[in-house]
């Protein structure tokens, strides 16, 4: 589990106890994102950028070259891993180890909050300029924000065939048809 300025928990019992994965990963930092894949795991911590565990999450290392100081929500599509970042998205085709701009359309002054994918198109928020769409695993990106009206847009989810949108402030929860 991702905390805030207090690094990953761990546990190996359901939930029942937490312990602190100190190994290599800072125990006071704040963690936005945390991905399990097929034999290892990835935590963006605020600042400092993306780490990867092959462990379980008992010992973490920073992917070197990595400029992404704050990963807000990874995603696995088409084979490939996402990242929202506070400079765009970015993808990665070997396990988390290297990371391309994939921002094409994509306004890249504000954070993307949030990825998504109904399995065909995936989907990611923005702070200010909302949600955006990418039919073509994520080449390329389309707005899908036709009248939405908060400047803070954080979360995503979808639900049978509707897209939901969650925002902090004024907007509240908007919804859409896949």
């Amino acid at each position: 589990a991702g905390t805030e300025q207090a690094g990953i928990r761990v546990s190996s019992n359901a939930g029942s106890s937490w312990s602190e994965a100190l190994t290599g990963i800072s125990s006071s930092g704040t963690v936005y994102s945390v991905y399990a894949g097929n034999g290892f795991m990835l935590a963006g911590e605020a600042g400092t950028g993306v780490y990867k565990s092959v462990d379980n999450g008992m010992n973490w290392s920073l992917i070197p070259d990595m400029n992404l100081n704050y990963t807000y929500s990874f995603l696995e599509h088409n084979s490939k891993l996402f990242a929202a970042t506070n400079l765009g998205v970015f993808s990665s085709s070997d396990g988390g180890n290297t990371w391309s701009a994939a921002n094409t359309g994509l306004d890249i002054y504000w954070p993307y909050k949030s990825l998504i994918s109904d399995g065909t198109n995936m989907f990611v928020v923005n702070n200010l300029y909302g949600v955006y769409y990418s039919a073509d695993h994520g080449n390329s990106w389309k707005s899908s924000s036709n009248n939405l009206q908060s400047l803070t847009w954080l979360s995503l989810a979808i639900c049978g065939t509707s897209l939901f949108a969650g925002s902090f402030f004024d907007g509240g929860l908007w919804k859409r048809n896949l």
